[in-house]
């Protein structure tokens, strides 16, 4: 997981552009946890090696649920996604904090991402 983290923060370092964020960006907070999620959601997908559930239709239906429960897309998440690369000094603190909360094990109990389906 950190390699993938790290990969992230140096293609985001790579682009940078100027500007505010568009209004339809998904809120900050719902987006970092859109982000926890969906580490939960691939260490699950990814557990024990199996490779028949790495986007299978169990990750799907995972996903599909986070994006209803949080009151967002797969479109609106890829859009705010591609603006935080576009900005990496705030893509690299907000993906600070979610490595952190990780660490920390501050995530909710009942998330979407551990439940079994």
């Amino acid at each position: 997981m950190n390699s993938r983290w790290s990969l992230l923060l140096v293609l985001a370092c790579a682009c940078s552009t100027e500007g505010e964020a568009p209004h339809d960006l998904i809120p900050r907070d719902r987006f970092k946890t859109l982000l926890i999620e969906a580490q939960l959601i691939e260490a699950r997908a990814n557990r024990g090696g199996r490779p028949d559930v790495q986007g299978g239709a169990e990750t799907v239906a995972l996903y599909d649920t986070l994006f209803r429960e949080q009151g967002s897309t797969e479109a609106a998440f890829k859009s705010t996604y591609a603006w935080y690369v576009d900005h990496p000094v705030e893509l690299k603190a907000l993906l600070e904090e979610v490595v952190g909360d990780l660490k920390r094990g501050e995530v909710a109990a009942d998330s979407t991402s551990t439940k079994d389906q």
